[in-house]
């Protein structure tokens, strides 16, 4: 039966989560020499871990039980990370799945809610080698920090052990603390001092009761004593400091009465005041201990942990770079001073100084798993195999590599093969990592991803199933993966039965059921659908696909595959933190292509009478995107939504589908987008400055306060002063308009929202970024202004109007009708997933079916996504998109004919797109 205390629970999780990571794959060196830079505060780990281990008694056969409590599920996940196994990642999961499901109990949504948030930093100290579980409890005495190795028995937790109550023995013990001039105090009588260390060799032993009664003696016999204070105060802190923290901070209060220059006491007071959750006291007692010592770079590390607490993330990170300066290139510090470059979004920084720690220490397996992480993010995929490889091949390495070590780096491996369209190298990499741990959800997943991408069905349902019968492992049922292995699984056996189906009456939108489209985009639960009917099992009689090589077309469709990877590189970007997938910039090549080609027949071919709108080619790129990764759903946003807007009192069953691009997020930026930080900053600034709360007046003063406002929280202190702050967004939120082209002034499109807003959870941390609502009048507002300017683009293309003037000229009406298309059609979001990419997609094909191409890529910084969005108006954007697109005359056509391969002909079925964006991702096509 699974048992434990909820209080005891909620109140020790402050503790745990912090430190829980230590006894994960990323631990220090086992032969490194604490002794120099051993921590006070590394007391933590081991004393969360006592207090878990002595509140809680967990059974892992009722992981299962749906019964079972959010924070036992929590609990038992740390329990499995205590014992060495499981993962951070699995509790983060837990914690996430949880918040979305249990919002009433405000208790655990306020501890749950913590956990998520302290993510990075409890990673954040599981660097340093102070922070193992070779670290003691909270010690009295000063010097059981830094002589911890030759410290005599029962004097410190880490020279102490359990023995059988002797007092004769432990009497003994005392003697020998006194003797051996441990204690740096006197109290004018040695007797007393024995005394004192009786005490402490009760309390060191694990009698806690009894070192409580002794000191508490003492003090009434000898009262005013700052050491026995302090003793009386730890003994308390460690029987139950749920139930004793406060108690034990009044009597180091009256420690400090006492003796207020001793930065110990401080020290002490703040680690209590941390645990406790009073992190604005313990930064206080931290700082008066550092102002006192400037020199000890290990409370400056300390107060690092604080200010994250506190969510003050540039404080934080200058107390790193502190502790570096105070303690010289030590490796470990490195790592700390580099996970901070990392909470600011400060990822090139963060590598670099991860760079260094190696330098300091090759053997350091934490800087170079963490570097590679880097290297991830930033989309620089053959860093991170470079920097895996001596830990994916433990034999070439210099120093000797742990299995969950080689674990940790096969899974960045997958993820890092997997986010870049590699799919072939990204089974070599998982099944490294599920040799190691059979049953690691991200493995199994990117495994069956992987099978998916390259057609074979089969497998990946086999995959996609073992993760959903693992549902009773509880790291399992609560990862993303879980969830997301039901979709897969079902849109695996959706398109295998589909295979041979014709490729141009697939329609996605339609054939797909709707409450599935609907769960998938907004990552709810398939399970708990009450709608939702199976696909039909998998058929002996169907073959999955081959992916074949490029030798195996013949020529024309080589060139057809090679002129669909030229595109492609139109879609491929330099911008840190945005990764290029390889199987969707080639599907969005090969979608540019098709859609020119469709364009140029319906324009030059007066018998073609197909009917084109911008609908059906955003359609047509999305099913390629689509297919490109099948793990992300591409639908289009007006089939979800209901035909008419709801009224706002009426109770509607409509999705929620909204759009929202965080450029920093409760205070950490997100890299792709700190190109728009200024402006979107600026847009905020001046938007809430002409934006008027009520019985408030515009003033010089009021201009020069958002003048000089730097910080996303000064803006939001003048908004509140204004009568601008919204309580229920924690903020400010301002909306954008669209000009339109059709009606010109008569009318604007509503365009984006600007948010800036704060957590309260988070110590008032600040979000900046874009959102943007997709309702049924809006995208019915974007539609009549796309079907206009699709009509007569067409119209004049038919007619000749939009004729390059000559062979190397290019009709610069034509590039800057198509881009004021692509401003339209980007900010009418009509798709759930990369709308920017499938309307940049359908802009080059029309270019292409004016026998336009282009030359260039987004430079670092833009998004295709965004850009559009914060341009202000269709000129404005079309003036600056017109200098990165460097448009290019065509010498050939690619209307389908002796010029091109005609795509619908080279593609009938299903089968076939798979097989050519499998083959064309890998392929090696020379230089146009």
């Amino acid at each position: 039966m699974c048992v434990i205390s909820k209080i005891t629970f909620v109140t020790v999780l402050f503790s745990i989560i912090i430190y829980s990571s230590l006894l994960t794959s990323v631990r220090p060196t086992p032969n490194h020499s604490t002794s120099e830079s051993h921590l006070i505060l590394s007391s933590y780990l081991k004393l969360a871990l006592k207090y878990t281990a002595s509140s809680t008694t967990f059974d892992k056969s009722q992981a299962s039980n749906s019964s079972l409590s959010p924070l036992s599920l929590i609990g038992l996940h740390i329990h499995d990370i205590a014992n060495g196994h499981g993962g951070l990642f699995d509790v983060k999961t837990t914690i996430g799945i949880t918040l979305s499901k249990d919002l009433k109990d405000t208790t655990k949504l306020k501890v749950l809610s913590a956990f998520q948030n302290f993510f990075e930093l409890y990673q954040f100290f599981s660097m340093h080698p102070a922070f193992n579980e070779n670290s003691s409890d909270l010690d009295v005495l000063p010097a059981c920090y830094s002589s911890f190795d030759s410290c005599p028995f029962g004097a410190c937790s880490v020279c102490s052990g359990s023995e059988p109550f002797n007092k004769t023995q432990f009497h003994s013990y005392a003697r020998n603390i006194v003797a051996s001039k441990f204690l740096t105090f006197d109290f004018g009588s040695e007797s007393l001092l024995k005394r004192f260390a009786f005490g402490l060799v009760l309390m060191n032993t694990g009698y806690l009761d009894k070192a409580i009664e002794h000191f508490e003696r003492f003090l009434k016999e000898f009262p005013n004593q700052p050491e026995a204070l302090t003793a009386l105060a730890i003994a308390q802190f460690r029987k139950d400091y749920q139930a004793f923290g406060n108690q034990a901070v009044n009597l180091l209060t009256e420690a400090l009465r006492l003796q207020s220059k001793n930065a110990d006491l401080y020290v002490k007071r703040a680690q209590i005041q941390f645990l406790i959750g009073n992190y604005a006291q313990a930064f206080n007692d931290m700082s008066n201990a550092i102002n006192m010592n400037r020199t000890a770079w290990q409370l400056v590390l300390q107060r690092c942990l604080v200010n994250f607490a506190l969510g003050e993330s540039e404080a934080a990170f200058q107390d790193a770079k502190s502790a570096v300066r105070l303690h010289g290139r030590d490796p470990h510090l490195l790592l700390v001073l580099g996970a901070a470059y990392t909470r600011l979004g400060r990822l090139r920084n963060a590598a670099e100084t991860y760079k260094e720690a190696l330098e300091e220490a090759p053997d350091l397996v934490d800087a170079r798993l963490r570097m590679a992480d880097c290297h991830r993010v930033l989309g620089a995929g053959q860093r991170v195999v470079q920097l895996l490889t001596p830990l994916l091949s433990p034999a070439d390495s210099a120093g000797g590599v742990r299995p969950d070590q080689t674990y940790a780096a096969s899974k960045l491996a997958a993820m890092s093969h997997y986010s870049a369209g590699r799919c072939r190298q990204t089974l070599n990499y998982t099944d490294r990592c599920l040799a190691l741990h059979p049953t690691c959800p991200v493995c199994l997943f990117r495994r069956a991803a992987a099978l998916a991408n390259l057609g074979q069905f089969y497998e990946s349902i086999r995959a996609s199933t073992a993760i959903m019968v693992q549902g009773s492992l509880a790291a399992t049922a609560a990862s993303p993966e879980f969830l997301r292995s039901h979709y897969l699984r079902e849109w695996g056996r959706f398109l295998r039965g589909r295979l041979d189906t014709n490729w141009g009456l697939l329609n996605f939108t339609t054939d797909l059921q709707k409450d599935f489209r609907v769960r998938w985009i907004l990552g709810k639960s398939l399970l708990e659908s009450k709608v939702y009917r199976e696909e039909s099992g998998l058929q002996p009689s169907q073959e999955d696909v081959t992916v074949p090589d490029l030798t195996a077309y013949n020529f024309r469709q080589q060139e057809l595959i090679c002129l669909a990877k030229r595109v492609g590189q139109s879609f491929r970007t330099d911008t840190d933190g945005a990764v290029n997938n390889e199987r969707v910039t080639f599907a969005l090549g090969l979608a540019a292509v098709h859609i020119g080609q469709l364009v140029y027949n319906a324009t030059h071919d007066r018998y073609n009478h197909n009917n084109i709108g911008w609908l059906s080619l955003i359609d047509l790129a999305a099913k390629y995107i689509q297919l490109a990764d099948l793990t992300k759903p591409v639908q289009l946003v007006h089939t979800l939504l209901p035909k008419s807007e709801p009224s706002p009192t009426a109770n509607s069953n409509a999705p929620d589908l909204q759009f929202n691009h965080a450029i920093v997020h409760r205070g950490v930026p997100n890299p792709p987008l700190q190109a728009y930080f200024n402006l979107v900053f600026q847009l905020a600034k001046t938007m809430t400055e002409h934006s008027r709360g009520p019985g408030s007046a515009g003033s010089q003063d009021e201009k020069r306060e958002f003048d000089t406002a730097q910080t996303l929280g000064q803006v939001l202190a003048i908004a509140k002063r204004r009568r601008t702050y919204r309580d229920e967004d924690r903020g400010l939120v301002v909306g954008t308009q669209v000009p339109s082209t059709k009606y010109r002034d008569q009318m604007r499109h509503e365009g984006a929202y600007i948010y800036l807003t704060e957590d309260a959870k988070v110590g008032g941390s600040c979000s900046l970024g874009v959102r943007i609502r997709l309702r049924t009048l809006r995208l019915r507002s974007y539609r009549d202004e796309l079907d206009h300017l699709l009509s007569e683009l067409l119209g004049d293309m038919r007619a000749g109007r939009l004729a390059n003037p000559g062979p190397d000229q290019v009709s610069e009406q034509a590039v800057s009708r198509v881009l004021t298309l692509l401003y339209y059609l980007t900010n009418a979001m009509p798709l759930s997933h990369r709308s920017g990419p499938a309307a940049f997609a359908v802009a080059v094909g029309l270019l292409l079916a004016s026998n336009i191409g282009v030359g260039g890529r987004p430079p670092p910084g833009k998004s295709l996504e965004l850009e559009p969005v914060l341009a202000g108006t269709p000129d404005a954007f079309a003036l600056v998109t017109r200098q990165w697109l460097k448009p290019v005359a065509l010498a050939k056509s690619v209307g389908a004919g002796a010029d091109c391969l005609s795509v619908t002909a080279a593609l009938p079925t299903l089968r076939s797109v798979l097989e050519m964006i499998g083959a064309g991702a890998s392929a090696d096509c020379p230089a146009a």
